[in-house]
């Protein structure tokens, strides 16, 4: 999804956009078994006419504070702290104790 806190500039957009389209034409061109910004993708950045960057650096102003999410492990007691988390009703384990992580509290904004 593109984000219209990040993308606030033409310049923004047209860098962005090539990016995902690059993506796109790496999958029409050679499948879904390469690497997502290997040699292929690279070459389609370039085809477009970008410096095949991964990450941006555009100035970003946040409307909000993000939140914090505490998780805690219910066997050791380790507190973990979030700002999302990737599936809310997922099972998640702690790799350390094999304790289940269950969220403890979401502190405001």
């Amino acid at each position: 999804m593109l984000s219209r806190i990040v993308l606030t500039t033409e310049d923004a957009w047209r860098t962005t956009l090539r990016h995902e389209y690059a993506h796109f034409l790496v999958a029409e061109r050679f499948g879904r078994r390469v690497k997502p910004h290997g040699a292929e993708w690279r070459a389609m950045m370039a085809l477009l006419g970008e410096v095949p960057k991964v990450t941006h650096n555009y100035p970003v102003q946040r409307s909000r504070r993000a939140r914090r999410i505490v998780l805690r492990c219910a066997r050791c007691g380790t507190e973990f702290r979030r700002t999302r988390i990737a599936n809310p009703n997922g099972v998640y384990r702690h790799t350390r104790c094999g304790g289940a992580v269950t969220v403890e509290r979401i502190e405001p904004r």
